[in-house]
């Protein structure tokens, strides 16, 4: 299954867990091998630091965009 995001791209994580942080974007730093059928991705933040997360639980991004609409 190829990637829907890629290097370079602005992501918000879309989880129940990632609400207090709606505001916060990520920068799609690498592409991981698919897992179960879900390409993942190594996401950074300036105030989060670096993780992983697989595609069903990003959204895209941009600077200005607004969570709430």
């Amino acid at each position: 299954m190829p990637h829907k995001f890629r290097l370079g791209q602005l992501v918000r994580l879309r989880s129940q867990a990632a609400a207090r942080n709606a505001n916060r974007i990520y920068e799609i730093v690498s592409l991981l091998p698919d897992a179960a059928e879900q390409p993942g991705y190594r996401i950074r933040s300036t105030e989060a630091g670096t993780c992983e997360a697989r595609e069903p639980e990003l959204v895209a991004a941009s600077r200005t965009s607004n969570p709430a609409s």
